[in-house]
């Protein structure tokens, strides 16, 4: 009788620990990605442009969205970013990985998005591609049938900055708590299996 109890009593402990270490699993990951991400990550800004594309006269529907994607592409290429990069001091490639451009739904506008530390130096790299990206569509609207653009939104830094994200870091932290998680329990489960002995 004292042997099942204190068997039970060791279960109870096992199952006491093993919770614990399963909420400190899910807890410390996803809370800490989620203090690194407020105290470590410097604050960001974005700064947004919008962008008309005007098809040509004998542009059909079916090829309005292949210049869209066309414009999409070439706003960002490099010899692009690279001097808008020079003109307000950036390095170019950091540059090409705060830039996107996007078609807005389903409409004829692409907005142009910088991300930087400085809102600044944000809105003053957008303005220079949109207008510099403006003058160059107006050259391949002659050139090429692809249509232009034209800014019909200007430059405007987001109201709230857009990093760093703790909501963000903390679900991915959790992720990876979820994941760490499943490990032990299948670790665990293979452990007790195998040192199950069949009985006689």
């Amino acid at each position: 009788m004292g042997v099942r109890v204190r068997d039970h009593r060791s279960r109870r402990r096992g199952q006491v620990l093993l919770g614990l270490l399963v909420v400190a699993l899910l807890v410390i990951p996803s809370a800490g990605a989620a203090a690194w991400s407020y105290y470590q990550q410097p604050t960001t800004y974005a700064v947004e442009v919008d962008l008309l594309h005007e098809p040509g006269d004998a542009t059909s529907a079916e090829d309005v969205d292949r210049q869209l994607a066309t414009h999409q592409v070439l706003m960002l290429g490099r010899p692009l970013v690279e001097d808008a990069a020079s003109s307000v001091g950036r390095d170019a490639q950091a540059l090409a990985r705060d830039a996107s451009v996007r078609i807005v739904d389903a409409s004829s506008v692409l907005r142009l998005r910088v991300v930087d530390r400085d809102a600044d130096r944000a809105r003053r790299t957008a303005d220079f591609l949109a207008d510099r990206y403006v003058s160059i569509s107006s050259g391949l609207a002659s050139e090429s049938d692809i249509g232009r653009v034209s800014t019909v939104i200007p430059p405007a830094v987001l109201d709230d900055p857009v990093g760093p994200q703790p909501v963000r870091a903390a679900a991915a932290g959790l992720l990876v708590g979820l994941v760490l998680t499943v490990a032990l329990m299948a670790l665990l489960r293979f452990r007790g299996s195998g040192n199950r002995r069949p009985e006689p």
